[in-house]
Protein backbone atom coordinates (compact mmCIF):
# COMPACT_ATOMS: atom_id res chain seq x y z
CA UNK A 1 0.00 0.00 0.00
CA UNK A 2 1.15 3.43 -0.78
CA UNK A 3 2.82 5.75 2.27
CA UNK A 4 0.99 9.10 2.61
CA UNK A 5 2.82 12.27 3.44
CA UNK A 6 0.05 13.52 6.36
CA UNK A 7 -2.22 11.71 8.79
CA UNK A 8 -5.54 10.73 6.62
CA UNK A 9 -7.59 12.01 10.12
CA UNK A 10 -5.90 15.53 9.41
CA UNK A 11 -7.46 15.07 5.90
CA UNK A 12 -11.00 14.45 7.17
CA UNK A 13 -10.73 17.61 9.75
CA UNK A 14 -9.17 19.84 6.84
CA UNK A 15 -11.60 18.82 4.49
CA UNK A 16 -15.07 19.19 5.55
CA UNK A 17 -15.38 23.04 7.10
CA UNK A 18 -18.90 22.55 8.74
CA UNK A 19 -20.61 25.87 8.43
CA UNK A 20 -23.81 27.49 8.59
CA UNK A 21 -23.18 29.00 5.60
CA UNK A 22 -25.44 32.04 5.29
CA UNK A 23 -24.67 33.02 1.94
CA UNK A 24 -24.73 29.40 0.11
CA UNK A 25 -28.65 27.97 0.80
CA UNK A 26 -28.49 24.65 0.97
CA UNK A 27 -31.38 22.19 0.58
CA UNK A 28 -31.88 19.25 2.92
CA UNK A 29 -31.26 16.99 0.01
CA UNK A 30 -27.69 18.53 -1.15
CA UNK A 31 -26.66 18.53 2.98
CA UNK A 32 -27.69 14.98 3.03
CA UNK A 33 -25.90 13.90 -0.50
CA UNK A 34 -22.98 15.85 0.87
CA UNK A 35 -22.55 12.85 3.51
CA UNK A 36 -21.10 10.87 0.93
CA UNK A 37 -18.42 12.73 0.27
CA UNK A 38 -17.78 12.45 4.37
CA UNK A 39 -17.93 8.41 4.09
CA UNK A 40 -15.92 8.33 1.19
CA UNK A 41 -13.44 10.18 3.03
CA UNK A 42 -13.92 7.80 6.10
CA UNK A 43 -13.33 4.37 4.19
CA UNK A 44 -10.61 5.49 2.06
CA UNK A 45 -8.81 6.53 6.04
CA UNK A 46 -10.20 3.21 7.16
CA UNK A 47 -8.32 1.49 3.99
CA UNK A 48 -5.01 3.27 4.63
CA UNK A 49 -5.31 2.53 8.32
CA UNK A 50 -5.60 -1.19 7.33
CA UNK A 51 -2.95 -0.95 4.48
CA UNK A 52 -0.27 0.78 6.57
CA UNK A 53 -0.47 -2.33 8.94
CA UNK A 54 -0.18 -4.80 5.75
CA UNK A 55 2.54 -7.05 5.00
CA UNK A 56 5.05 -6.17 2.52
CA UNK A 57 4.86 -9.54 0.91
CA UNK A 58 0.86 -9.87 1.15
CA UNK A 59 -1.05 -11.14 -1.51
CA UNK A 60 -4.51 -10.50 -3.16
CA UNK A 61 -5.73 -13.37 -1.07
CA UNK A 62 -4.66 -12.26 2.39
CA UNK A 63 -7.47 -11.17 4.67
CA UNK A 64 -6.37 -7.93 5.12
CA UNK A 65 -5.71 -7.24 1.43
CA UNK A 66 -9.22 -8.24 0.61
CA UNK A 67 -10.27 -6.05 3.39
CA UNK A 68 -8.37 -3.03 2.25
CA UNK A 69 -9.73 -3.72 -1.17
CA UNK A 70 -13.81 -3.48 0.07
CA UNK A 71 -12.97 -0.37 1.90
CA UNK A 72 -11.69 0.80 -0.98
CA UNK A 73 -14.66 -0.23 -3.46
CA UNK A 74 -17.14 1.29 -0.58
CA UNK A 75 -15.04 4.62 -0.46
CA UNK A 76 -15.72 4.80 -4.83
CA UNK A 77 -18.83 3.86 -4.10
CA UNK A 78 -19.72 6.50 -2.12
CA UNK A 79 -17.53 9.14 -4.03
CA UNK A 80 -19.57 8.45 -7.37
CA UNK A 81 -22.74 8.95 -5.06
CA UNK A 82 -21.64 12.96 -4.36
CA UNK A 83 -23.24 14.89 -7.24
CA UNK A 84 -20.89 17.76 -8.69
CA UNK A 85 -23.39 20.12 -8.41
CA UNK A 86 -23.06 19.83 -4.66
CA UNK A 87 -19.61 19.17 -4.92
CA UNK A 88 -19.21 22.65 -6.66
CA UNK A 89 -21.60 24.59 -3.92
CA UNK A 90 -19.36 23.43 -1.33
CA UNK A 91 -15.73 25.06 -3.57
CA UNK A 92 -15.77 25.80 -6.98
CA UNK A 93 -13.74 23.74 -8.90
CA UNK A 94 -14.05 20.42 -6.44
CA UNK A 95 -15.99 18.19 -8.57
CA UNK A 96 -13.33 17.99 -11.31
CA UNK A 97 -10.38 17.79 -8.74
CA UNK A 98 -12.49 14.87 -6.49
CA UNK A 99 -13.28 13.15 -9.73
CA UNK A 100 -9.78 13.79 -11.30
CA UNK A 101 -7.54 12.32 -8.22
CA UNK A 102 -9.50 11.05 -5.44
CA UNK A 103 -12.32 8.65 -7.48
CA UNK A 104 -9.95 7.91 -10.39
CA UNK A 105 -7.02 7.17 -7.63
CA UNK A 106 -9.14 4.71 -6.48
CA UNK A 107 -10.74 3.25 -9.36
CA UNK A 108 -6.76 2.44 -10.17
CA UNK A 109 -5.92 1.47 -6.77
CA UNK A 110 -8.49 -1.32 -6.77
CA UNK A 111 -8.04 -2.56 -10.45
CA UNK A 112 -4.12 -2.69 -9.62
CA UNK A 113 -5.22 -4.95 -6.53
CA UNK A 114 -7.90 -7.18 -8.47
CA UNK A 115 -5.35 -7.30 -11.69
CA UNK A 116 -1.61 -7.60 -9.75
CA UNK A 117 -1.08 -4.83 -12.28
CA UNK A 118 1.99 -2.25 -10.24
CA UNK A 119 1.92 0.18 -12.70
CA UNK A 120 -1.95 0.98 -11.99
CA UNK A 121 -1.28 0.64 -8.05
CA UNK A 122 1.53 3.10 -8.91
CA UNK A 123 -0.41 5.75 -10.69
CA UNK A 124 -3.57 5.15 -8.49
CA UNK A 125 -1.58 5.47 -5.34
CA UNK A 126 0.13 9.10 -7.15
CA UNK A 127 -3.44 10.14 -7.77
CA UNK A 128 -4.40 9.54 -4.58
CA UNK A 129 -1.62 11.57 -2.51
CA UNK A 130 -1.96 14.54 -5.23
CA UNK A 131 -5.98 14.49 -3.63
CA UNK A 132 -4.47 14.79 -0.48
CA UNK A 133 -1.73 17.43 -1.25
CA UNK A 134 -4.48 19.33 -2.74
CA UNK A 135 -6.90 18.86 -0.32
CA UNK A 136 -4.37 19.92 2.58
CA UNK A 137 -4.15 23.17 0.29
CA UNK A 138 -7.39 23.92 -0.12
CA UNK A 139 -9.04 22.34 2.50
CA UNK A 140 -10.30 25.24 4.63
CA UNK A 141 -11.97 26.48 1.31
CA UNK A 142 -14.34 23.45 1.03
CA UNK A 143 -17.69 25.03 3.04
CA UNK A 144 -20.40 21.88 3.92
CA UNK A 145 -23.43 23.31 6.27
CA UNK A 146 -23.75 22.16 9.55
CA UNK A 147 -27.03 19.77 9.63
CA UNK A 148 -28.29 16.48 11.18
CA UNK A 149 -26.42 13.28 9.96
CA UNK A 150 -23.19 15.49 9.17
CA UNK A 151 -20.40 15.31 11.89
CA UNK A 152 -17.56 15.45 12.31
CA UNK A 153 -15.16 14.66 15.02
CA UNK A 154 -12.42 16.94 13.83
CA UNK A 155 -8.83 16.72 15.16
CA UNK A 156 -7.85 20.33 14.73
CA UNK A 157 -10.44 22.70 15.29
CA UNK A 158 -12.59 23.55 12.88
CA UNK A 159 -13.91 27.12 11.23
CA UNK A 160 -17.64 28.03 11.72
CA UNK A 161 -19.29 30.69 10.62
Amino acid sequence: MGTLRAPLWLLIGSLLVLTSCADRRWSPEEIENAQHLLNAQQADVIAERMGSMDSPHATPGDAMTRAVLEHRREALRQARLVRDDVLEKARPGLSQQFRDTFERGLELLIEGAETGDADLQSEGAQLHQAWIDWSHEHGSEILIPQAAGIEVAPAAPVDTV
